[in-house]
């Protein structure tokens, strides 16, 4: 069974062919005399035939060689053609596909900052899932608060989240400071959650000891925040997530209580150096 060991010896076979004797063709390939010879040898050691014949001293195709330069010739022409398609592919942005991951209130907030001629998909996750998801190639673009342990993912800087304690206009007035009165007043309504654990760093700083009752646990901010402004609630929410108009009072919560959670994005290196990619990381990047 032929098994050709590299287009090398493909290349070669066609341009020696083609061409009207082996100086020219090794001049056409950019490879030695010597080197074009040893591929030909190569050749006709794979196939376990004579491929060609000399007509005084000049080497020829005979039969089989010129019915095989027929076949190779199409299917490499075919072979390139097919490549240069899958290259092509990959260069342009109307023929590509970006998949970005992340949580659900990150990607909304993406989803209006982005341009992107091609196929263009979010796919909700949390942070951890990110990386394994690069890896698999089941994502182009992630956003993660959490530094990838793969050398093979880039982790750019993306944005930080500080703390925001939101509350219905039902909870408590407006105010300009946090004390531990208005967070023990906070605490006689009901906490939104998100499942995460801010709630019990936030209350031991302030020093109270009674916990509020947890009324729900969401998969998404945007749920919590509209149940904060439906109800008697509050919750504590990150900034990135409190973009457009809410119906409820917010005041910031200083660093050293509850410190900003860096978010990153991540993708592999191979995508660094597509033209169309670094063109979204421009649109989206601080």
């Amino acid at each position: 069974m032929l098994n050709l060991s590299s287009l090398d010896l493909v290349r070669s076979f066609i341009a020696f062919v083609e061409s009207p004797n082996i100086v020219e063709a090794a001049t056409k390939l950019r490879i030695s005399q010597p080197l074009l010879t040893k591929h030909l040898q190569l050749l006709e050691a794979e196939v376990e035939q004579p491929l060609f014949y000399f007509e005084g001293r000049k080497k020829k195709p005979n039969l089989l060689g010129r019915e095989l330069y027929r076949s190779m010739k199409i299917n490499l022409d075919q072979l390139l053609n097919a490549a240069e398609q899958v290259c092509l592919a990959h260069a342009a942005p109307e023929q590509a596909r970006l998949r970005i991951g992340g949580r659900l209130g990150i990607l909304e907030r993406l989803a209006e900052d982005i341009e992107f001629a091609g196929h263009l998909s979010f796919h909700p996750m949390p942070g951890p899932a990110v990386e394994r998801a690069l890896l698999r190639h089941e994502l182009e673009l992630g956003v993660s608060q959490y530094r990838p342990d793969s050398t093979e993912i880039i982790a750019k800087p993306f944005f930080k989240n500080q703390f925001y304690v939101v509350w219905s206009p039902r909870v408590a007035a407006e105010t300009s400071s946090l004390s531990e009165k208005f967070v023990a007043a906070l605490c006689e309504a009901n906490f939104i959650s998100f499942g995460s654990n801010e709630i019990e760093t936030f209350l031991a700083y302030f020093g109270v000891a009674r916990a509020p009752r947890v009324s729900r646990v969401f998969p998404d901010w945007r749920s919590v925040l509209e149940l904060v402004a439906r109800g008697k609630n509050w919750s504590i929410v990150p900034d990135a997530y409190l973009g457009g108009a809410i119906k409820a009072h917010k005041i910031a919560v200083p660093e050293k209580i509850l410190p900003s959670a860096q978010f990153y994005l991540q993708y592999t290196r191979e995508f660094s150096k597509l033209a169309w990619f670094r063109d979204v990381l421009k649109q989206i990047s601080p």
